[in-house]
């Protein structure tokens, strides 16, 4: 609103609406479940965009919808095995003014400019995620955990002004990856748990996070890892 040179103090807030149903139960000590159906949308999200003048400044021109659903499951199938299911799916839609045209005449002090609403896959949202987590409750205070993740491919937009004046828009992607986590632990004293295990096992080459540009190479995750803990519980 008040950004030197290009503030816009006609800028509202950001508005949005969000809902969850969710249904939970319970049949037996050891099961529980819940399953919940959600959504979620902003109007007059802030982007900086060309004002009449020509000038770049914040304004209230994009939209984002999101509906999806979540699946959790918590098992203890006996004293042994534990297990935990974890799952969602969205439909995620942005609809965001974009400028396709974008020409200035500095010496004649004339311009045009080009906008249109554009609907597209939500950035940086994946689809859907799951993940699974057995444990083990071994005799002799010993335990093995074994947990996977399965994240969907996440998308981002980047204006690309190489055919300027006429703009469009890149698309890039980050892949989908699995990660398999394993830990090994050992209950000593009633109070001392000593674990060792390994994170990303199969070395996966993935990123969470995009870059700042098209071509740069976002921000990798750490690859396979070892580690061991040392941890006390009074």
């Amino acid at each position: 609103m008040f950004w030197p040179g290009s503030g816009n103090l006609d800028l509202k807030p950001e508005h949005g609406w969000a809902y969850e149903l969710r249904f939970e139960s319970s049949p037996s000590p050891f099961l529980f479940a819940a399953l919940s159906l959600f959504g979620r949308s902003v109007k007059d999200r802030i982007s900086w965009f060309p004002a009449n003048d020509g000038q770049w400044q914040p304004q209230n021109v994009n939209y984002l919808s999101v509906k999806g659903i979540e699946l959790e499951v918590n098992n203890q199938i006996n004293k042994i095995v534990d297990v935990h299911l974890e799952g969602s799916y969205l439909y995620s839609r942005q609809k965001n003014d974009e400028v396709t045209y974008d020409f200035y005449d500095w010496i004649a002090d004339t311009g045009l400019t080009i906008i249109e609403e554009i609907e597209r896959e939500t950035a940086f949202t994946p689809k859907y995620s799951a993940s699974a987590k057995l444990g083990f409750n071994l005799p002799y205070g010993f335990g093995f955990n074994i947990e996977g993740l399965i994240v969907a491919e996440q998308f981002n937009y980047y204006a690309n002004y190489d055919q300027y004046p006429r703009v469009s828009m890149d698309t890039k992607t980050l892949d989908s990856y699995l990660i398999l986590n394993t830990s090994v632990s050992k209950t000593m004293f009633k109070f001392l748990k000593l674990s060792v295990g390994a994170k990303n096992l199969f070395d996966e080459d993935y990123a969470t996070q995009f870059g700042y540009t098209m071509n740069d190479l976002d921000y990798p995750m750490p690859g396979r890892t070892f580690f061991g803990r040392l941890s006390m519980h009074y």
